[in-house]
C-alpha cells in the first residue's frame, strides 16, 4: 500500500519520455467537447500512465480553461467498494481545493456507510456543483477487480 497523498497526485512526468504528441493531441479537446470517457488499454510497460501524465501536463497549455484532474493510483484494496469511493472522493475533495468531496466522504464515514447508490448520487452532485469540468483519472484501474467497483464507475 502506498502513501494516501502520493495516490492522489497526478505522477511527474520522467525525464527521458517518448512523445506521444499524436494521442495527446486527440485527448485536448476543448472542454466542452471532450468526451464523457475515455479508455487507454495495453498491456504493462506500454505506457499508460506516461501517456495520461504527459496529456495531464499539457493541460495547462491549452487555450481553454484547464480541467480539475482528480487521479487515483488505484491498489487492490480498492476492490472494496466503500474503499474505492472514499478515494475517489479523496481524490475529488483534493483536486477541487475542499470545494466538492466532503459530503460524499461523510456519507461513506461511521458506523453504517450509506448504500453505493446514494454515494454515487452525491459525488455526481458535488461534480456537476464545480465550475470546471473534472477528469476522473483512475491509474491501474484493472487491480478494482470487483463487479461492485465497475458498477460504480459504470453509473458514474
Amino acid at each position: 500500500m502506498s502513501a494516501i497523498g502520493v495516490r492522489f497526485r497526478v505522477p511527474p512526468p520522467r525525464r527521458a519520455l517518448v512523445e506521444r504528441a499524436r494521442l495527446t493531441d486527440r485527448l485536448n479537446a476543448d472542454p466542452e467537447f471532450m468526451p464523457r470517457l475515455v479508455l487507454v488499454a495495453a498491456p504493462a510497460g506500454f505506457g499508460k500512465t506516461t501517456l495520461l501524465t504527459q496529456w495531464v501536463a499539457g493541460l495547462n497549455e491549452l487555450p481553454h480553461a484547464r480541467p480539475l484532474v482528480a487521479w487515483v493510483s488505484v491498489e487492490s484494496d480498492d476492490s472494496n467498494v466503500e474503499r474505492f469511493l472514499s478515494d475517489l472522493a479523496s481524490a475529488v475533495r483534493q483536486a477541487s481545493g475542499g470545494a466538492a468531496g466532503a459530503e460524499t466522504q461523510a456519507l461513506l464515514e461511521g458506523d453504517r456507510p450509506a448504500p453505493v447508490g446514494d454515494v454515487l448520487a452525491s459525488l455526481v452532485n458535488e461534480l456537476d456543483e464545480l465550475a470546471d469540468p473534472v477528469i476522473l483519472a483512475l491509474d491501474d484501474f484493472h487491480l478494482a477487480d470487483s463487479a461492485d467497483v465497475h458498477e460504480a464507475v459504470g453509473f458514474l
